[in-house]
């Protein structure tokens, strides 16, 4: 009895296996909506079958044939499981369970688009990355791509070139400031340097909403030199943003702000803003002023090891780019763990004392990182008025604005206005990979 229920289980687990690494059929069938996918400004012609594979997204995980020795090992990991539930044991159950798993498995790729993935990776004179926003791939010459990184790394205000990896000086320097801070030897385990810590990397993601396509500028932080410490300032920068009056966390803290706003009079204009490259644009003097006032009046008794090695990590910020290593000298990268809540501070800091100068404000004022939505009664010219002067407050911080008197789009969803009623509903960019049957109105959320 037991012995078959065994048996009984073990099928349904490498049943569930196969489901698990193999698509629905649909997958394989998505050519009729590669136009919307991907987004092809390069030189290269691509073939149907690297169109087709390439639709089926990045993260998309070809099945492998199962590798019998690897079956194995999992059948021996779930005997031992039954073992613990049913006091049982067959071998002979597990090799049958081996072989019968190693020779039946479903691929979710042809044989052409098998052959379309060896040739998009050996292809040295492309780059494929994910879009900015809206979910295509985005397929670019590679010479194009490795351009649009030299002209953004060739701003000397931002980045220096350096001529060796600073690693092992800035591994030094980061041990002995972890060394000499006045906390328990556990709590510094937490922020020890990764043992193997390495140079971040710089890449691009295409922003095909704006001409010419430049990149937003990403570095990555897997297991770079301060990995844990910038986790450590995260996890204490993040309840201070969430206190900040203009803060929004998502799209649903989003429509529960506007729940609060009606009875709008006539020429009531609704109002979006972007603050341009702000990652990057933040002076580290201006951005560490906004992070210890907060942690002052906070009175976080850690402020000075946190403002430490917050210092620390913005100015120690190197990265590889095509072979060559570069320093961030302002701002902070996109990547590294605490720069949201650096960057949402910061903003904070300056819309508070922007504002404290203006005698007309917005009536309705809330921000996603470097978005802004806002709604605004006094007028176009006055509102002209208000974005030049915010684009003067500050030497480095520009805002792009775009309003309307019927409807704006703000993060994925579209505002209009209808009879001083404020009404939402879902809004997909024309770069988004899932505007195949464009904006639709749907449902409505009144509020």
């Amino acid at each position: 009895m037991i012995l078959h229920k065994e048996k009984k289980i073990t099928q349904l687990v490498l049943e569930r296996k196969k489901s698990e690494i193999s698509l629905p059929p649909s997958a394989t069938a998505r050519s009729n909506e590669s136009d919307t996918a991907v987004a092809n400004p390069s030189s290269k012609t691509l073939t149907q079958s690297q169109v087709d594979v390439l639709s089926l997204n990045l993260k998309f995980c070809p099945t492998q044939k199962l590798d019998p020795y690897v079956l194995t090992g999992d059948a021996d990991e779930f005997d031992r499981r039954m073992r613990n539930e049913f006091h049982f044991y067959d071998i002979n159950s597990k090799n049958e369970v081996s072989q019968n798993g190693a020779n039946n498995y479903n691929d979710n790729l042809t044989k052409e688009q098998k052959r379309a993935i060896a040739e998009l990776k050996h292809d040295e004179n492309i780059v494929i990355k994910p879009a900015d926003k809206g979910g295509k791939v985005v397929v670019m010459d590679s010479k194009d791509y490795v351009a649009e990184g030299d002209r953004q790394l060739n701003d000397s205000n931002s980045y220096q070139k350096l001529c060796n990896d600073p690693t092992k000086e800035h591994t030094k320097q980061l041990k002995e400031i972890i060394k000499s801070l006045d906390m328990k030897e556990d709590e510094k385990s937490k922020i020890n340097i990764p043992s193997d810590s390495s140079l971040g990397r710089f890449y691009l993601l295409p922003k095909l909403h704006k001409p010419n396509v430049p990149g937003r500028p990403i570095v990555s932080c897997n297991k770079p030199l301060t990995e844990n410490i910038s986790g450590y300032v995260e996890k204490h920068l993040k309840p201070l943003v969430k206190n900040t009056p203009s803060f929004c966390r998502d799209i649903t803290d989003f429509l529960n702000k506007l729940k609060n706003v009606n009875h709008l009079k006539s020429g009531t204009m609704l109002v979006t803003m972007d603050v341009s490259s702000l990652y990057t644009s933040i002076p580290h003097k201006d951005g560490m002023e906004a992070v210890e006032r907060f942690l002052v009046e906070s009175g976080n008794p850690l402020k000075n090891i946190i403002m430490e090695v917050i210092g620390f990590t913005l100015t120690h910020n190197t990265f590889k780019f095509n072979q060559d290593i570069f320093l961030q000298l302002q701002g902070t990268a996109m990547g590294t763990k605490f720069a949201p809540q650096y960057a949402n501070l910061f903003m904070h800091n300056f819309e508070k004392d922007f504002m404290e100068t203006q005698t007309l404000r917005p009536i309705f004022y809330t921000r996603y990182i470097d978005d802004i939505f806002m709604i605004w009664t006094h007028g176009e010219r006055s509102l002209q008025t208000f974005h030049e002067a915010i684009n003067q407050f500050h030497p480095n911080i520009r805002l792009t604005m775009e309003n309307s008197m019927m409807a704006v789009p703000f993060l994925d969803t579209l505002v209009n206005i209808e009879e001083g009623r404020v009404f939402t509903s879902l809004y997909r960019k024309p770069t988004d990979s899932a505007n195949k049957d464009s904006n639709k109105e749907g449902s409505q959320c009144t509020t």
